[in-house]
């Protein structure tokens, strides 16, 4: 599912992970960001058409340029670039959202959601989804019975996305079991959907069929599911506790959020039965359910507070499956614990386990994500490292003619610069308060030159975060990518701002059909806050009971 990131200190440090891509010469033949999957496949939900389940990665055939991918019960989606959404698994319910309302077939291809445009992120609850368009609102298609749309009508189902109503300036989503969440901007957090064990966080147990506000919770930075993170490093949980699952010491249900116990300085979080969160130190922590060893401690008893997964360090990624775990480690390796019954461990040798086990034939992995019994992985080609890299030496290579695009942020507005030299000392562009996105050069640039950029996001005259900063060299006729960066850099953002700033580098040259190197920078920012922004393609960490 996803992870999501920040955390605290006097000043704001950023860690930028820059992912780059392959891009070859027209016709392009390979997936820029390769995608693979494994586990169950009963319902076409790896999107490939195998037998039941794949107990090893397979690569998911017929989708380019991904940004994101988001499991379901027995569905998943996945975003492009393009602003597009596509989909693949159970359509009983609509929740692809290809507006055929048949239901009747399992979808074992990607295809496309219907008049959908512009989308930034999505969600996939049980059989349900939601999405954020680029313009800060949400839409959802899919089974409607408890309101888990949003759009104050209940129904057995919608086939095509609507609207939730009441909501703007949306800087995030995610989904639960029947509910939804979004995080505002200025750093609230709302839902709706089912509410009998309080998932709503309002204080009641009442279903919402229209968007309520979490009580009691501000200044947040990241969501999954019914589980929080704020600026100070802080995780809050809130909905049913039966197994310890909020984290609180008890076995009380809450229909409010609670503090979880002990842990500071988490810069991820990720929900499903079980909850985990990443430390800025690289280690993980788990609470929760862990009958078949999900919570990784070696053990298979709950957890009513969070303890620590054995042997993992230096993570940058993290997901949560009903019964299985996964994390990324820098040096783009996978590794999972608990349940393997359907292979959603991805390795035949075990059947569960309370301990991480490498996941074998996966490298250069930048994200994951994981469903009710299987998982994906997002792969950077040529990546051997996520981290450690300056920007210097990071360069990415792109036709002379290319021109810089990213897609904009609700909201805020970007100051980019673009020069030759690494201290911007001499600047070929300058560009401020810039509401587009996308800079293209008077004259081509030259041949087998290191260009820099940097971008900044801005909330007013006076309210700027610091410089991302990366670079690339131009060649012709074809780009090949080398691995992009980590880089720490200082800033005094706008205070409960939230910037996600996707920057592709995009190949115009009449010889080149499709081609574009891309970065994907998440700039979570908070004012007096240490935060770690993780730009792999949209980390993400999950949900459901």
């Amino acid at each position: 599912m996803r992870p999501k990131f920040l955390r605290a200190s006097p000043l704001v440090v950023v860690l930028v992970t820059l992912i780059s891509s392959l891009v070859i010469s027209s016709p392009v033949t390979a997936s820029t960001t390769p995608l693979w999957a494994w586990g169950q496949d009963n319902n076409g939900q790896l999107g490939y058409s195998l037998p039941l389940y794949a107990t090893e990665p397979v690569q998911v055939v017929g989708l380019t340029d991904v940004l994101s991918v988001e499991s379901g019960q027995v569905f998943s989606l996945v975003s492009k670039r393009d602003g597009t959404l596509w989909g693949f698994g159970n359509d009983t319910t609509g929740a692809l959202g290809d507006g055929t309302g048949s239901g009747a077939t399992n979808q074992f291809m990607p295809i496309q959601a219907a008049g959908l445009t512009g989308v930034i992120a999505m969600a996939a609850g049980r059989v349900f989804s939601l999405a954020l368009k680029s313009d800060g609102s949400v839409w959802g298609v899919g089974q409607d019975t408890s309101g888990q749309l949003g759009d104050g009508a209940v129904s057995s189902g919608k086939a095509r996305y609507v609207q939730t109503v009441g909501l703007n300036a949306i800087t995030a989503i995610d989904a639960g079991y029947q509910h939804g969440i979004p995080l505002k901007a200025h750093g609230t957090v709302w839902a709706w959907g089912s509410n009998s064990t309080g998932f709503c966080g309002d204080g009641t147990t009442t279903e919402r069929h229209t968007p309520v506000q979490v009580s009691g919770l501000t200044n947040v930075i990241a969501i999954a599911g019914a589980t929080a993170l704020k600026s100070d490093g802080t995780v809050w949980d809130w909905g049913p506790n039966g197994n310890g699952q909020l984290g609180d010491g008890t076995t009380t249900e809450r229909d409010s959020p609670v503090q979880v116990s002990g842990l500071t300085d988490v810069i991820a979080i990720s929900m499903y039965s079980q909850r985990m969160a990443l430390k800025k130190d690289g280690t993980v922590w788990a609470w929760g359910p862990n009958s078949k060893g999900q919570i990784g401690d070696g053990t298979t008893t709950d957890r009513y507070i969070p303890v620590q997964v054995n042997g993992l360090s230096g993570v940058v990624a993290i997901a949560t499956g009903l019964q299985h775990s996964l994390a990324v480690k820098s040096d783009g390796t996978v590794w999972g614990w608990g349940d393997n019954y359907y292979g959603q461990l991805g390795n035949i040798g075990v059947t569960s386990t309370p301990v991480p086990v490498k996941i074998p034939g996966l490298s250069n992995v930048a994200a994951v994500s994981a469903g009710r019994f299987f998982s994906f992985a997002i792969q950077s080609p040529d990546a051997p490292s996520l981290a450690g890299v300056s920007p210097a030496n990071a360069a990415k290579d792109v036709p002379v003619n290319s021109s810089i695009t990213w897609i904009p942020v609700p909201f805020v507005t970007q100051d980019f610069q673009l020069s030759k030299t690494q201290d911007f000392s001499i600047l070929m562009a300058d560009v401020k308060n810039l509401s587009g996105n996308t800079y293209a050069p008077s004259t081509p640039l030259e041949a087998g030159t290191t260009y820099y950029w940097r971008i900044r996001s801005r909330s007013g005259p006076s309210y700027t975060s610091d410089w991302v900063a990366g670079s690339f060299t131009t060649v012709s006729p074809v780009i090949v990518t080398t691995p992009a960066a980590a880089a720490q850099l200082l800033t005094t953002p706008p205070a409960q701002t939230t910037v996600v700033i996707q920057t592709t580098i995009t190949a115009q040259s009449p010889k080149t059909s499709s081609a574009g190197s891309s970065i994907l920078i998440a700039l979570a920012a908070l004012a007096c806050g240490a935060i770690l922004a993780t730009a792999v393609l949209k980390l993400r960490g999950k949900k459901k009971p």
